[in-house]
């Protein structure tokens, strides 16, 4: 029995250092714990090549290291699970810098001149299929790489059969997707126009997802319908849904644009805020803070929207504090308290830093603060960055 044992253990050993010795195949696609999109370091050549082996598209980001949406992308998109598992499993994967080494050439042969572009290349003629471009929400950025893969839906196709396929509903809704996945405004809305004229109404199911999503503004005929005609689609679409949209596009725009739209929830928190970026843009800092203070007190206002709001508008109105009236000053760096302490959204680091810099402008204004302060407040500091900033170290600036 015994033998039998210690021939067992022997059995194990040697199988597990066979196991151990034996040349593993990984992928060159895929990493074992991938921690975001695993962009492979093979030069050009054997990136096609390995794409064809793998019957894979190549996905290229195209970067700079000046280029503020492509960090957000590599830190805040690239590296969801979500969205790696997708491409690591879909794509061979470049991460190209289109200013140095081979990225020159291949930006120059791809013509690529801004930043981000996404590009997916066919390895067996190496060329493009589909391209995009601008900063992407995870979802955005999954169906970017979905639309490469169904040839109805890549953007050169879209591009070139647009004037013989636009009375095709379903061929303008990936048109219309894809234009404002890249923030091309003006061509979504003349798209859409299509779009309606097509299915005659804001009723239509497909027509309400694209103008829910996609168009924008209180200056529009299409809002107008839907105020003009607002008990018919709350009841056919959910009254939330028609308030947000109401309510997201009267943001901005004029009292008199507000007027002409409906009763609805959001209109008061609008007229107001529209009411305090009116007395900022006309420098009126008395009414401005009499209307802040107010709204800071009202139970009625939308709280999240007004704080949003007035950060944006303090935040115009405070780049050179030297010119702005004393009593503004210290009215705004009470507001920029009350904004860094009430934000419900307490991972944004940047209000925090907004607050803590007009205080050091104020110091700075302060007669008597270099007696009360480091010299590195009043002057500028002698060790490390001379200024204050979010800005990350990585992001080189432009050339």
């Amino acid at each position: 029995m015994k033998k039998i044992f210690n021939l067992y253990i022997k059995s194990t050993i040697l199988i597990f250092l066979l196991l151990a010795l034996s040349p593993v195949k990984v992928s060159a696609i895929s990493p074992v714990s991938p921690k975001g999109i695993n962009f492979t370091n093979l030069p050009w050549s054997e990136a096609v090549e390995l794409a064809k082996s793998e019957k894979r598209l190549i996905f290229i980001d195209f970067y700079t290291d000046w280029c503020g949406p492509c960090l957000t992308m590599a830190e805040e998109v690239f590296v969801l699970p979500v969205v790696y598992s997708y491409y690591n499993n879909t794509f061979i994967n470049l991460k190209i810098d289109a200013e140095k080494g081979e990225g020159i050439a291949l930006a120059k042969r791809y013509g690529v001149n801004l930043f981000p572009t996404y590009l997916f290349i066919d390895p067996t003629i190496e060329e493009a299929v589909h391209k995009s471009s601008s900063r992407q929400s995870a979802e955005q950025f999954i169906y970017t790489g979905e639309s490469a893969l169904i040839p109805e839906r890549r953007s050169f196709y879209l591009e070139r059969y647009f004037d013989s396929k636009s009375g095709d509903a379903n061929f303008l809704v990936d048109y219309i997707n894809y234009h404002a996945s890249i923030y091309k405004h003006s061509i979504v809305s003349d798209a859409f126009a299509k779009l309606y004229e097509l299915r005659g109404s804001l009723a239509d199911e497909l027509v309400w997802k694209i103008f829910e999503q996609h168009i924008t503004g209180i200056n529009n005929p299409y809002l107008l319908e839907l105020s003009d005609n607002y008990e018919f689609y709350s009841k056919k679409f959910g009254k939330l849904r028609v308030d947000a949209k109401l309510a997201k596009e009267s943001s901005y725009g004029s009292i008199s644009d507000l007027e002409r739209l409906c009763e609805f929830e959001g209109k008061y928190t609008n007229r107001r805020i529209i009411e305090m970026n009116l007395a900022a843009r006309s420098g009126d800092y008395t009414t401005l803070s009499k209307i802040v203070d107010e709204l800071i007190e009202d139970p009625a206002i939308d709280r999240e929207k007004f704080i949003s709001s007035l950060r944006f508008t303090i935040r115009n109105r405070s780049s050179d504090l030297s010119k702005l009236p004393r009593e503004w000053l210290k009215k705004s760096a009470g507001y920029y308290q009350y904004i860094a302490y009430n934000l419900k959204d307490r991972k944004d680091p940047y209000i925090h830093q907004e607050y803590a810099a007009i205080l050091e402008q104020i110091i700075k204004l302060m007669p008597q603060a270099p007696e009360f302060f480091p010299e590195s407040i009043t002057n500028k500091p002698t060790h490390g960055k001379e200024s204050y900033s979010m800005r990350p170290d990585v992001l080189k600036p432009k050339r």
